[in-house]
């Protein structure tokens, strides 16, 4: 599946979100809603179909879940 926009772009949301999260001395954020996960990895996945969640540590990393079946590798542009 293609993603929405570079790996670059990618990087400056990441940061801003870090920076936000680090002013309001949040440890990281979880996030339901696909236009969320949407709007920070730019990948485009089933998620009105089935359950997704996004995780971004206060140190810049990525988890989602189900991490295999809609997630995978493809979640983090490169």
């Amino acid at each position: 599946m293609a993603l929405h926009f570079t790996g670059p772009e990618f990087e400056r949301r990441r940061q801003r979100l870090l920076a936000v999260m680090a002013e309001q001395g949040l440890d990281g954020l979880l996030m339901f809603q696909q236009e969320s996960m949407y709007w920070l990895t730019g990948y485009d996945t089933f998620g009105f179909c089935f359950f997704q969640s996004l995780w971004l540590g206060a140190d810049g990393r990525i988890a989602c879940s189900p991490a295999r079946r809609t997630c995978g590798r493809r979640s983090t542009p490169r």
